[in-house]
């Protein structure tokens, strides 16, 4: 009897007792992993052969990252004034960002130059370095390369591009995401967000349909609806963005009805099923892709305890992840490859832990110490700890929106 009550019981999602930030850690090596098959090896990532085309393992890490967001940005954006929001979601993604691209242009690049016999100076380079970095300020990634560098590695030969940082194509979505999420916080300002997120949530679902059914089951083709273009952000593919953008809706209804949306074994076995079933027969982009972010959720509000301290102290999930991609570059440079697989993919993760550290510790957590500055105010000197993991109500007692006086992210 116990036994059964345990697979029936539906919980809702605890917004202090979870392991998200072990998850998203998971999810960050994850990707290094999918990655270092097209980038040691010039081979497709794992599951875009059994998928039909559909995804990969790299994607499906990318949307577990939305999912995950989703819920922990729309919790923060119920609690927190929409400026403070903004002013947390830019401390968040840009700082390390920008400095990603400082070390990726006048470190990694150099690196790769030293590698070429009798090659001139990085001034002699076009596009350049710099060009690199103000090319790519606003996450838009207009320019992947610096010259012809890396063009010899097997992702080079793959695909006859230069490209150091192919995953951070994926950070303009999410940025589009915090600012459709701004904007509903804005709306939702004297009222509970849960209205304005559930219809919007429900726009991006008919959008998602919208954009498959022209298409063969697999999604095969291009978009049939038009393409936004945003300030700054550019032009966002919708077959691109409706998978990720459902992903974070999945995760946005969670946090605003918790406890319609609760957590079950037998829901998440079935959402596995789901997910596993459009992989074979298609519709993963309209039925896979909210399937999987269930399951997802699931994994992180149900995982064991003592896995919920990793990453509420030292978050190195987003350093893992923009610093892996041009690490694996480098090693597939050097022709480590060659050497094993295992070996490659120990060292490229290995490395990419430890650039994690460094960005989290030089970079991330002292940007992270200003989300308490306001104009003509002395910023507040709060531990940097994740700041998404302390909230003040418990589920189910949700009020929107309340003040954040902590600073969530």
């Amino acid at each position: 009897m116990r036994a059964a009550h345990r697979w029936c019981a539906m919980t809702p999602v605890d917004p202090r007792r979870n392991i998200f930030g072990a998850l998203r850690l998971a999810l960050a090596v994850t990707v290094v992993v999918a990655h270092s098959f097209p980038l040691g090896y010039g081979h497709s990532s794992p599951w875009y052969s059994a998928s039909h085309g559909q995804t990969d393992l790299g994607s499906l890490a990318v949307l577990g990252f939305f999912a995950i967001s989703g819920y922990l940005v729309t919790l923060s954006a119920a609690r927190t004034h929409p400026a403070r929001f903004a002013w947390h979601r830019i401390l968040r993604i840009f700082p390390a960002f920008w400095v990603a691209l400082v070390v990726t242009a006048f470190v990694f690049a150099p690196l790769a130059l030293h590698h070429r016999s009798g090659a001139g100076g990085l001034s002699e380079l076009h596009p350049g370095p710099t060009s690199y970095v103000t090319s790519n300020w606003w996450t838009q990634m207009r320019q992947y390369g610096v010259g012809d560098l890396l063009v010899e590695t097997p992702y080079g030969a793959l695909t006859g591009r230069s490209v150091f940082d192919g995953s951070l194509w994926s950070l303009r979505f999410e940025l589009a995401c915090y600012l459709a999420l701004f904007v509903l916080a804005v709306l939702g300002t004297r009222r509970c967000l849960r209205l304005s997120v559930g219809v919007a949530a429900g726009l991006v679902a008919v959008a998602s349909v919208l954009q498959w059914l022209p298409r063969d089951r697999y999604g095969t083709g291009p978009s049939p609806l038009p393409t936004p273009v945003l300030p700054l952000l550019g032009a966002l593919d919708p077959s691109t963005a409706a998978p990720m953008t459902l992903a974070f809706a999945v995760g946005a209804l969670v946090a605003v009805f918790p406890t319609q949306l609760a957590m079950g074994r037998w829901p998440a076995l079935v959402a596995l099923g789901i997910f596993a079933g459009t992989l074979e027969f298609g519709a993963f982009d309209v039925v896979g892709v909210p399937a999987f972010a269930y399951v997802i959720l699931f994994l992180g509000s149900r995982a064991p305890a003592a896995l919920r301290n990793v990453g509420t102290r030292t978050d190195i999930s987003y350093g893992v992840y923009i610093y892996g991609f041009p690490i694996e570059q480098l090693l597939a440079l050097n022709g480590v490859p060659a050497h094993g697989h295992l070996l490659y993919l120990g060292t490229s993760i290995a490395l990419a832990l430890v650039a994690g550290w460094i960005s989290w510790q030089v970079v991330e957590s002292r940007a992270l110490r200003l989300k308490g500055w306001r104009p003509g105010r002395s910023p507040r000197t709060s531990p940097a700890g994740h700041p998404s993991v302390a909230v003040a109500t418990a589920p189910g007692q949700q009020r929107c929106p309340a003040t954040d006086p902590a600073g969530m992210m």
